[in-house]
């Protein structure tokens, strides 16, 4: 009797094991979600902030409207900055990519560094991935990832991976 006694407590240890397990991945499945935003840009500047022509550490700002539909109204507003880290031997530069969304229920941060071709601005075709840092309220304590692709030189989307 005393070993099937001791028997039965190591059996419910592995099943109470796999059952926390379990809640523990489910319970990350169920907190994940995308959000899909649309940027529209209304400035862009460029700074020559380095050595003339481009070099580390130039920038490109941009700003613009925020929409959660293409076709709908401006939800909030973004702003992004992109700075020359590295310049490449084939004609390409590495930028560290920030960018920050203005949203009615709080704020979210990304970044990611992207290979971008020499003196051009990321426009119509580019796409990059990147980390979600953080957010404000009702985005604080989210994490994830981002998908980001632009349709025209003004029309980008982002998808963004929250898990919170």
């Amino acid at each position: 009797m005393n070993k099937l006694y001791k028997g039965e407590i190591g059996m419910n240890k592995v099943i109470a094991a796999v059952f926390l397990g379990g809640s523990i991945f489910l319970s990350n499945l169920v907190l994940a979600e995308d959000l899909t935003v649309y940027l529209k840009e209304t400035a862009i500047k460029k700074y020559d902030l380095g050595e003339k022509g481009d070099s580390v550490p130039d920038l490109i700002t941009r700003s613009g409207n925020l929409f959660f539909k293409l076709d709908g109204p401006a939800v909030g507003t973004y702003y992004t900055k992109s700075m020359v880290t590295h310049i490449d031997a084939n004609n390409f530069n590495i930028r560290e990519f920030v960018v920050e969304f203005n949203l009615p229920d709080g704020e979210i941060l990304t970044m990611d560094y992207a290979k971008v071709e020499q003196g051009k601005v990321a426009g119509k075709g580019f796409k990059h991935r990147g980390v979600v840092l953080g957010g404000t309220g009702a985005y604080s304590g989210i994490r994830g990832s981002y998908d980001h692709s632009y349709e025209s030189d003004k029309v980008s989307t982002f998808i963004l991976h929250i898990q919170k």
